[in-house]
């Protein structure tokens, strides 16, 4: 997967907007599983034009999915936090959540300015006020702004 051309960019992308992500070999298949109530399982890489997927609603067969994808998720390797940061240290997206936030710009706001879930935005700024032991978004922008990091 990943001498496709791109997957690397694609991946420090989703890291930077709070997934993490882990790499491991070789899984022959892929799944999104939404809310533990069903799944997509994706088989692309054994039938490349796009019919090796398949949506599963069955609440057993779904819970084991999860175990298995939990499982493999601990065996598997989280990708090089290098990979992921600019020069400076901070993921660049989350440098602009930190400047949209000292400037008072709600989580609604951030969302739609940066074209990403409004659930990536409230897991970015929690782990940012976390980083900066910040209690509220207002000492979030204070200390931030101490560290030059806006």
């Amino acid at each position: 997967m990943l001498d496709t051309p791109g997957t690397l960019d694609a991946l420090r992308e989703r890291i930077i907007g709070g997934e993490e992500v882990r790499l491991m070999g070789p899984v022959h298949f892929s799944t999104v599983i939404v809310d533990e109530s069903a799944a997509v399982v994706e088989f692309s890489n054994i039938d490349p034009s796009g019919h090796g997927s398949l949506l599963v609603r069955n609440k057993a067969f779904v819970t084991a999915l999860v175990r298995i994808m939990n499982t493999l998720w601990a065996l598997a390797v989280p990708m090089a936090a290098e990979m992921d940061r600019d020069a400076g240290g901070t993921a660049s997206r989350d440098a602009v959540i930190l400047k949209l936030m000292a400037s008072g710009a709600t989580d609604s706001t951030i969302t739609r300015r940066l074209g990403i879930s409004h659930r990536t935005v409230e897991r970015r700024v929690r782990h940012l006020m976390d980083s900066l032991g910040a209690e509220t978004r207002f000492q979030a922008g204070v200390e931030a702004a101490r560290q030059g990091l806006v």
